[in-house]
């Protein structure tokens, strides 16, 4: 059977047909409206640049060790 025909059987599948509804809401409620669409901690990337995705990365990164650093002085305290 040829891809093709394969894939065609397969759309006629309901559960397939949910699932790709699902993914589409998803999609709209995120505000996804090309591919790649690009996340950063639930933030969304529109400056999809390698320089700006590694500079937000690390944004993040770095917020993520001050709050680590920060729960371990209250847990000395203890």
């Amino acid at each position: 059977m040829s891809d093709k025909k394969i894939f065609e059987e397969k759309m006629k599948d309901p559960k397939l047909s949910q699932m790709i509804q699902k993914d589409a809401q998803d999609a709209q409620k995120a505000d996804v409206n090309s591919v790649p669409t690009i996340f950063i901690n639930g933030k969304l990337q529109e400056n999809r640049s390698l320089q700006a995705l590694q500079m937000n990365i690390d944004k993040e990164l770095a917020k993520k060790k001050i709050a680590m650093k920060k729960k371990l002085k209250i847990v000395e305290q203890f």
